[in-house]
């Protein structure tokens, strides 16, 4: 099963993903993308570290998300997986292998398709809501963002749209 919570900054996506990670089978882990350039983000990765149970491992990639959900997965590392977030991923791809955004975006959605009877929950920004981004690097994220979102979406059983700590449902598991 692929779940795919959506939301804006601050909404409570990541406590929900957090929730429906604990209500997966065991074993459990989480996958975070996140990596603190500032000190106010470190403080958030601290205290979303504090909010996690310590039995739950975490992981951290860069671009390798997909084979590292394909190893956690394939090696019953993981029955239920937390990935949090796909925005933070997508930067760093955008980032540091551009031209290989195609091929890594497709890479994470075969793996995807392919995960089984996994309790797969991944977190991601929903940005298209906003207003016009003024320079072209935004513009770039935000496309880039919702075509990545339109993907994950396609192949998840399940979509919800998080807006101040509640969830909506925009697709429901069948």
């Amino acid at each position: 099963m692929i779940r795919l919570v959506l939301g804006g900054e601050r909404s409570g996506k990541s406590a929900l993903g957090l929730d429906l990670l604990q209500q997966g089978p065991g074993p459990r882990a989480m996958v975070v993308t996140g990596q603190a350039l500032d000190m106010e983000f470190r403080q958030r990765i601290q205290a979303h570290r504090l909010d996690r149970p310590a039995e739950i491992p975490v992981h951290e990639v860069r671009a390798d998300l997909p084979q590292r959900i394909d190893h956690l997965l394939s090696s019953n590392t993981a029955a239920a997986l937390l990935v949090d977030s796909l925005d933070f991923w997508l930067f760093h791809c955008l980032e540091h292998n551009p031209e290989n955004l195609e091929q890594h975006t497709q890479s994470l959605v075969d793996v995807l398709s392919q995960v089984g009877n996994a309790h797969v929950t991944l977190v991601s920004c929903e940005v298209g809501l906003g207003p016009l981004a003024a320079d072209k690097a935004a513009r770039d994220f935000v496309r880039e963002m919702g075509a990545l979102n339109q993907m994950v979406a396609a192949v998840s059983q399940e979509v919800l749209l998080v807006v101040a700590g509640q969830p909506l449902q925009l697709k429901a598991a069948h």
